[in-house]
């Protein structure tokens, strides 16, 4: 019997129990299937034991990488957590932690799986979020393995951001986790972390590994100078403050890239002062305004494309545009008092909405943006690095610089 089969007959109880088949979708609280009064008697015993025979079907489904019956798994460990009985019984929390654990390095032998990851760090996460799951027992668990991730390098950027994610989500308002975490033995995976940050090519990477590390920083002065030089960072890390953190963070991050060029080596990035689109259907540019939270807009050149995070224009939920080099077909640069105005012309046009904008029939979109970069001192030379980023990765890109100002006027 192939694993998904074997699989579905070992949830097969479970799914009867909830009177629903298991899939993915919006969750179903417990207690309202048909068989709410047979779910409410499931026992604790019940719980382990089903769990238990799960486990060996979910590892031959890895091994053979057969993902819609992992997802299957996880979609129902999701739904076993949400019972009275779980909540009731954390052995069944603790039963389904570590089959979660068992899919990430040191237990699962290689090669890693990147689509796996991402499965489970779904359940995890959320099971932590709702309260499912108790936040320093998932962090004694999984801390050690997340980092271990990062420190091979295995994983794509997406599941990098997601796992860093998880770690800043165990590190809040959690004294024991960050103790873990502080503890001598954990130093080499810190370092790990603090060189990650070095050689990541996004400024989102760089700025969650931030948020982990300011949320590790000691309280004393004499105290964050030593934690940085222990990590090899600059002193300036000593230096960031919460009431200004995005601000200090990319001053802090600037020391960091200041030997990035932007094709050699990645990130790079320019403090923005306005950004305006030009929202299919409409006739006049729209001036995009700043996400809640933040001081400033930032224009990210990382190593597949180009970054920065704007407001909804209807809702006001902070969207981030990503921007892949080969989806743009027409740019200029032109310098103008108090800094200079980048022109971006796309193949393909974004969407410009928050995730409920996205799902409607017709969400905005633009292909056409005008950057007014601020003028500072590392934008001094930005129309050579602009350039130099894009021809040096052989981006199929039209050269307006040699065309006159009427014709880019009508382009734009």
């Amino acid at each position: 019997m192939p694993a998904k089969a074997r699989l579905e007959s070992k949830l097969s109880k479970q799914t009867q129990l909830f009177g629903h088949k298991v899939k993915e979708g919006p969750k179903k609280k417990a207690g309202k299937g048909k068989n709410s009064d047979e779910a409410a008697k499931f026992t604790a015993k019940d719980f382990t034991v089903l769990v238990k025979n799960v486990s060996s079907g979910l590892a031959e489904a890895k091994h053979e990488q057969d993902y819609p019956v992992v997802r299957t798994f996880f979609s129902a460990a999701c739904r076993w957590l949400e019972t009275p009985t779980a909540e009731a019984n954390p052995v069944i929390g603790d039963a389904i932690l570590k089959i979660i654990k068992s899919v990430f390095p040191p237990a699962a032998k290689p090669p890693y799986d990147d689509y796996i990851t991402e499965y489970s760090l779904n359940c995890l996460s959320q099971a932590v979020e709702d309260g499912r799951l108790e936040k320093d027992v998932v962090g004694e668990q999984m801390i050690s393995c997340l980092f271990d991730i990062l420190r091979t390098g295995d994983c794509s950027t997406a599941r990098r951001l997601q796992i860093l994610s998880t770690l800043i989500q165990l590190l809040t308002k959690s004294n024991k986790n960050k103790a873990l975490i502080n503890a001598d033995a954990f130093l080499p995976r810190l370092k790990a972390l603090a060189a990650l940050m070095r050689q990541a090519g996004d400024v989102e990477s760089q700025i969650s590994i931030m948020q982990i590390l300011f949320r590790l920083l000691p309280k004393s002065s004499a105290g964050r100078v030593n934690f940085a030089h222990a990590l090899g960072l600059p002193e300036r890390l000593a230096e960031i403050c919460g009431d200004h953190f995005h601000e200090d963070v990319r001053s802090f991050l600037k020391l960091i890239n200041s030997g990035n060029d932007g094709l050699s080596k990645c990130p790079v990035f320019y403090k923005v002062r306005e950004i305006h689109c030009l929202i299919t259907g409409h006739l006049a540019p729209t001036k995009l305004k700043i996400p809640e939270g933040l001081d400033t807009f930032w224009l990210d050149f990382d190593v597949d494309g180009i970054s920065t995070e704007v407001a909804d224009p209807d809702e006001g939920e902070t969207i981030s545009l990503h921007i892949s080099y080969e989806k743009l077909s027409d740019w200029r640069i032109e310098e103008e008092p108090g800094g200079y105005k980048l022109f971006l012309a796309l193949k393909e046009p974004v969407i410009i909405a928050g995730p409920d904008g996205s799902q409607q029939d017709d969400p905005p979109t633009t292909n056409k943006l005008t950057v007014l970069i601020e003028d500072d001192p590392a934008a001094s030379a930005i129309d050579e690095s602009v350039g130099r980023i894009l021809k040096g990765r052989d981006v199929v890109c039209f050269d307006l610089f040699a065309l006159p100002r009427a014709q880019l006027t009508a382009l734009y």
